[in-house]
């Protein structure tokens, strides 16, 4: 795959960018994907807050984004408690966190991306979680992320006392992305290379 560097500032518009990079990312054969995200795989193992971490959230990957199923089978494997998004309110873009024991746990689909029954779901609060992987279609140098627009995350991220890491492959990272004063910022970002 040819890749190009694509950067944002406030005079290139969000809808633009998100479009370029999808158009990348999507553009991946399965073969580049899986070693992509197997090597970002083994940097999360290696990260001292992941090691120390107690509660894991990750979300639940789809299409072309970083493979994150065997990240939860490893930390499920490693006596971890893993926790995935769940959509409490589509309208007010609300999600809270939901215990998985497999990754079959979360096999509804909401937005084409995968959660737990919400009936069924046992919620764990936001305050008992030590670390949340992120997704994004973009990562800028200072953490601010290009999500796909709704907020889920920016809405849940705010007031988070763990760690936030993103997860990307390395052209989803960026110069700058105008951030809003609403947008959180993740501390780190892992990428492949």
């Amino acid at each position: 795959m040819k890749e190009k560097s694509i950067n944002a500032c406030r005079h290139c518009g969000k809808k633009k960018m998100r479009s370029d990079i999808l158009a990348l990312r999507d553009a991946q054969d399965a073969k580049s994907i899986i070693s992509a995200s197997q090597k970002i795989m083994q940097k999360v193992i290696d990260l001292p807050v992941y090691q120390k971490s107690k509660v894991v959230m990750f979300y639940l990957s789809t299409g072309a984004e970083v493979r994150t199923d065997e990240m939860i089978e490893h930390a499920l494997k490693s006596g971890k408690e893993v926790v995935v998004p769940i959509i409490l309110d589509i309208k007010k873009a609300l999600m809270a966190a939901a215990k998985i024991s497999k990754i079959y746990d979360a096999s509804q689909l909401v937005f084409g991306i995968r959660q737990p029954c919400l009936e069924r779901a046992q919620i764990v609060e936001k305050a008992d979680i030590d670390l949340v992987f992120v997704p994004a279609i973009a990562f800028d140098k200072r953490g601010f992320r290009l999500g796909y627009g709704k907020g889920f995350y920016d809405r849940w991220l705010k007031n988070f006392k763990g760690a936030a890491i993103g997860l990307a492959y390395d052209f989803q990272i960026v110069n700058e992305i105008h951030n809003d004063i609403f947008d959180i910022a993740v501390s780190e970002v892992v990428t492949d290379k």
